[in-house]
């Protein structure tokens, strides 16, 4: 009789998970850690602070003590989540007093004034074209420097006034600050705006606070009152250096530093603004050394939002790479146990389990205890970390917008295995879309966008440029939606920017490129492939060789 061959030791056919959480147990964190913060209290902060995994404990250091004052990457990198736990940090530490104050870009930037400078702007750009008769980029060669630097100091102010009133002498320093603030502040609503607005040409613009308004500003009259506002403006600054600190640190952190609205030359403007916030926070935090610092600005910027600052002049990205932490995680070489993002899972798995007093044996390789326990159920249901992560762009925030689609999908399952991954695939490619979309507005026009939906739907796999503007053309004569796709700009340079924002890559022999692998420029003469997360929205003609991200590689 044949002896039966032994199968190799190292492979389990089955896991026993009776000592598992539910996937609905396990505390993952949502995808906007704001809201999350927000609306959960006390007990969500606990969670996201315990579970929270910091990939380089030098960076908080570092951004603790002032040395960095940026943390910059993607939408869904985990900029915020960065900026909140430095905030929880620092309210649990006991030796100091700590203020934190969180400024959004979008809801604390005052509308009113948005509108209004937009408006000036404009209008300035435009009257200032017809009298030199070209095209003179107002938004790239004015200066917000001064605006934001009133706006910052004037929020500081009202904060010692209502939160910080023990943590400055209250002496003729304070009380000149003050002063210089109150020269600005006094006056109706459109007077200070007058006062902040550069303006460059004689033109009259509406007041959107009383559209029954209109107010004549003058290239003389408007030169002496931004004069007198720069005037001020630096003798403000100068009190505000000169501010006894009593006790603590107060940290102004901004976040949610995007454009309000799409392509065109608002969001220019935009963008200028936030350029020179960018500048203002620099030149605010170098103002003193970081040992004698007592207040810090620090912001979140989005990657995709500073490929636009970065062409409008001021070298952004030298500071940036000098005081700035980088959210990548596309950098680590092999998707498997190693990666850091299985590292920020996996602690979350830990916490939860402790928090249910499950503490689990996790030996000298903790990231393949837990991988093993909750991923790899059995030889036909496994899940592999680089197949997975193909599905991802490589994003904490990707990661938990998979595992929560899981959770809700079968919360009581004991593990996540590659059939639950696929039955979550198609939510989850449309979520993926939805975000894609909405960063896509820094490039074009929401039409543009609902065009590319169209010409992606059940289009290829994998393409090459001429295939790509066939099916533009082809859908041109059908729909009348396609027709301005490649009125601006020509197929390449669509293809670039989908290949920017990740929905496409490059196949270079049997290489996949993509943008958030570190390969950031496109090979327009290679093929093109979809990204394997958006292949459940788009529905692709599978040409491609390349294998499903969940189909198994273990061989019987």
């Amino acid at each position: 009789m044949k002896k039966s061959r032994n199968k190799p030791q190292n492979r389990k056919t089955k896991i026993n998970v009776t000592n598992n959480l539910s996937i609905g147990e396990i505390y993952i964190g949502e995808i906007d850690t704001t809201i999350e913060l927000r609306m959960g209290g006390i007990s969500a902060s606990n969670d996201f602070f315990n579970s929270y995994y910091v990939k380089d404990e030098k960076d908080i250091e570092n951004f603790l003590a002032g040395k960095k004052c940026f943390v910059y990457g993607q939408k869904g990198a985990g900029k915020t989540a960065f900026l909140r736990y430095v905030g929880e940090k620092l309210k649990k530490e006991k030796d100091i007093q700590n203020h934190t104050i969180m400024y959004s870009f979008i809801e604390d930037f005052p509308e009113q004034a948005h509108r209004e400078i937009t408006e000036f702007a404009i209008q300035s750009r435009s009257e200032h074209s017809k009298k030199v008769g070209r095209d003179i980029n107002i938004f790239r060669d004015l200066d917000y420097e001064d605006f934001w630097t009133y706006l910052i100091l004037h929020s500081v102010n009202k904060y010692l006034q209502n939160n910080g009133k023990d943590l400055v002498v209250d002496d003729n320093n304070l009380k000149s600050f003050r002063s210089q603030l109150s020269n600005i502040d006094n006056g109706s609503i459109q007077d200070r705006l007058l006062k902040l607005v550069p303006r460059v040409a004689n033109l009259k613009a509406q007041i959107s606070a009383n559209p029954s308004l209109t107010t004549d500003i003058t290239f003389k009259d408007g030169e002496k009152e931004f004069a007198k506002f720069s005037t001020h403006v630096e003798k403000m600054r100068e009190q505000f250096l000169k501010l006894t600190w009593l006790k603590g640190r107060v940290y102004f952190m901004f976040d949610e530093i995007d454009p309000r609205v799409g392509s065109g030359k608002a969001f220019d403007l935009d963008c200028i603004l936030i350029r020179d916030l960018i500048h203002v926070i620099y030149r605010l935090n170098a103002s003193s050394a970081t040992e004698e610092r007592r207040i810090f600005f620090a912001a979140a910027i989005r990657s995709e939002v500073l490929r636009s600052v970065d062409k409008l002049g001021k070298e952004i990205h030298k500071t940036l790479s000098q005081l700035g932490v980088h959210m990548n995680w596309g950098h680590y070489g092999q998707l498997n146990t190693d990666h850091p993002l299985v590292s920020m899972l996996c602690k979350k798995i830990i916490y939860s389990e402790n928090r249910k007093g499950i503490h689990t044996e996790l030996g000298l390789r903790p990231n393949d205890t837990i991988w093993n326990k909750y991923f790899r159920k059995n030889l036909q249901d496994s899940l592999e970390v680089k197949d997975l992560f193909r599905l991802t762009w490589l994003k904490p925030r990707d990661l938990v917008r998979i595992i929560n689609t899981c959770k809700i999908i079968e919360p009581s399952s004991k593990f996540i295995g590659s059939s639950l991954v696929q039955r979550a695939r198609t939510i989850y490619s449309n979520d993926s879309w939805n975000e894609i979309q909405s960063q896509l507005n820094t490039s074009l026009s929401p039409g543009e966008i609902e065009a590319l939906d169209m010409v992606l739907t059940r289009f290829f796999d994998e393409f090459n440029v001429h295939e790509f503007k066939k099916k533009i053309m082809d859908l041109i004569t059908v729909n009348t939606k396609i027709d301005g796709l490649l009125e601006h700009r020509k197929e390449g340079d669509l293809l670039e920017i989908m290949y920017i924002y990740g929905i496409v890559g490059n196949k270079v022999g049997n290489i996949h490129r993509f943008y958030y692998r570190g390969d950031e420029t496109p090979q327009i003469a290679e093929p093109f492939v979809l990204h394997a997360g958006l292949w459940k929205k788009f529905s692709p003609v599978r040409r491609s060789r390349m294998k499903d991200p969940l189909q198994s590689e273990f061989k019987l």
